[in-house]
């Protein structure tokens, strides 16, 4: 099962970005085909957490793309995937949270779930609250920064329903309170801390 869990993770990396290189090969602007990753690239969480559980296994796999995103960061070998104008490695951090998440699975197994929580909200809410932000621009007022209410608002609708549906498939205790606090609290760090 490790075995097939390092194939199936690599390969599921490669194809999400591969779609977003034929996409923007396509003519796709690169704020689309970054979200096309930044989106797809979540579920990788299903497939570590199906073959390898918590573990050291999982935070290697972590390790190795946030080693492979930073080079890619320096020499920009994938320009579907850097944005222009814009110096944040945000690929990076991403991938730098990951590795950290999975780290505390190692010590706290119980967070394994919490940390699904996590990363969807953070692929799904996040990458979805800047494709209908950038999608909607009648009535779509900016509230903060280049931060818009139609953005906010998916962001916040997308970070209430991913801890409910990991609660449905993991058969992981979590109510809806629980749910609108975790999604105000990611729609809030999105808003004034995301880019």
């Amino acid at each position: 099962m490790i075995i097939q869990g390092y194939v199936f993770s690599i390969l599921y990396v490669l194809l999400c970005v591969a779609g977003a290189v034929v996409l923007h090969k396509f003519g796709v602007p690169k704020k689309y085909t970054r979200k096309f990753v930044h989106i797809f690239v979540g579920f990788e969480w299903v497939i570590l957490n199906h073959f390898m559980g918590g573990g050291i296994h999982f935070l290697a796999v972590c390790i190795l793309f946030t080693i492979l995103l930073a080079i890619d960061y320096k020499v920009k070998l994938l320009p579907a995937m850097s944005s222009d104008g814009d110096n944040a490695p945000g690929t990076v951090y991403y991938a730098i949270a990951m590795t950290v998440l999975a780290s505390v699975t190692i010590i706290i197994p119980q967070m394994m779930m919490p940390f699904g929580v996590a990363v969807f909200c953070t692929s799904l809410g996040d990458g979805l609250a800047g494709v209908f932000g950038q999608a909607v621009k009648k009535h779509n007022p900016k509230i903060y920064g280049s931060k818009s209410l139609v953005g906010t608002l998916a962001n916040l609708a997308v970070c209430f329903a991913v801890p409910l549906v990991i609660g449905l498939v993991y058969s992981y205790p979590i109510t809806v309170w629980q749910a609108a606090v975790i999604a105000l609290f990611a729609a809030e760090m999105e808003l004034f801390v995301g880019r």
